[in-house]
């Protein structure tokens, strides 16, 4: 079994591999990450065209559009109410115009760019294409790197957030990572907690030899600078508009945000949050690891609370599994740090097992969407198509 196991891996990363040259790998490699993420959670575009349903938040964007500050006029408890300072996709909106077609084409297109992104990031700070496709398969077939396709073609725009907090971590420019981390903050307000991610990716990223590791300290990044700056930028915006011309988000039980949605969501929240990464907790368990074998205590506490934060922000809204998903920045950093690993260390092969381990098991759990006391599978192309067929 063993001797099967090892031919198996060394057989699948030389195939791999080989299709991994030329100049325009990164590209093949993407599509096909797209194609296959598509593969295991087709859309249910039966839902979203035959129903109603959605069509008030279709009419509240198209009203955003038109005049940013619409989101005061709806009822507090609705998601619309919370749209006011989350602007960034406007522009594209304008352009494309607000229909369910547009948002189903422009969803499958920045949900390609996000797995794209992932690829970029893990490749850059490990030089290891293999280990870069690995890694962006692994999110490819996780719910956070499929929210594109199955959760946003509604008029949301978590995918398009997240591919603002790669692009922050993929830039190495200040000027660059502050603006992509405040284009994040204004696609939605949780990705501000997600940026502390990219503030300790920046920051705390081993660079290529054991000394880099030990005498890296938070106060003389530039990039981590350019993260907080824009934190400041951004509170000093909402700030000034919400005390200055009474733009308020609605917040607390009236807003659908507080702590009876934490006592309906205690009894699942456990199993969303394993469910969201699914394996993609390991390579943070093994961060984790190197950081503290390192004696590097800041990165490994700061991305715990961080972590945490998010979880208990989660657990205070009824999309439980959607503000989850801001927690795969820190999936993506321990996949790159497994990729430096595999390009650099001693380990290699034990890595590439691992690598391998966590690109099947993420394919074979299914994914689960946990909202309020409901519990939503994802569906592969193949039952998509049975179920538009014979239903």
């Amino acid at each position: 079994m063993t001797l099967a196991w090892s031919a198996f891996v060394e057989k699948a990363n030389t195939w791999v591999e080989s299709r991994l040259q030329g100049r325009w790998w990164w590209l093949r490699a993407t599509l096909v990450g797209w194609v296959l993420a598509l593969f295991v959670a087709f859309p249910s575009y039966d839902v979203l065209y035959e129903t109603s349903h959605f069509d008030v938040h279709y009419e509240a964007l198209k009203h955003q559009v038109a005049d940013p500050a619409s989101p005061l006029k709806h009822h507090p408890g609705s998601h619309d109410s919370k749209q006011l300072y989350r602007v960034s996709y406007l522009p594209v909106l304008w352009v494309i115009g607000v229909s369910k077609t547009g948002q189903v084409l422009f969803s499958l297109l920045y949900g390609g760019v996000l797995l794209g992104l992932v690829l970029a990031v893990v490749h850059r700070y490990s030089g290891d294409r293999l280990s870069a496709f690995y890694a962006m398969l692994t999110v490819a077939w996780i719910f956070p790197g499929i929210t594109a396709f199955v959760s946003d073609m509604r008029g949301l725009f978590d995918g398009y957030a997240l591919c603002w907090l790669f692009a922050a971590m993929l830039s190495r420019k200040p000027l660059w990572v502050g603006l992509f981390t405040l284009l994040a903050g204004f696609t939605d307000e949780r990705a501000l907690m997600a940026c502390g991610f990219v503030f300790l990716f920046q920051v705390y990223l081993p660079q290529k030899t054991e000394q880099e590791f030990e005498k890296v300290y938070w106060w003389g990044s530039r990039t981590g600078w350019a993260v907080l700056v824009a934190l400041g930028v951004y509170t000093a915006i909402r700030l000034t508009l919400s005390l200055g011309y009474n733009m308020k988000v609605p917040f607390g039980d009236e807003a659908g945000v507080g702590l009876e949605l934490l006592k309906m969501n205690l009894h699942v929240i456990m199993l969303a949050v394993f469910l969201v990464l699914e394996l993609g907790w390991a390579p943070i368990l093994l961060m984790w690891l190197a950081y503290g074998q390192n004696g590097r205590w800041l990165p490994i506490v700061g991305s715990v609370f961080v972590m945490l934060a998010i979880t208990l922000t989660a657990s205070l809204v009824f999309d439980l599994t959607r503000s989850l998903n801001y927690l795969l920045p820190l999936m993506v950093w321990g996949l790159t740090m497994l990729a430096q690993q595999a390009a650099q260390g001693p380990n290699r092969w034990m890595v590439r097992q691992v690598q391998l381990v966590l690109v099947l098991g993420c394919l074979l759990i299914p994914q689960y969407n946990n909202n309020g006391e409901a519990v939503m599978p994802m569906y592969p192309a193949v039952v998509q198509l049975a179920r538009m067929l014979l239903t």
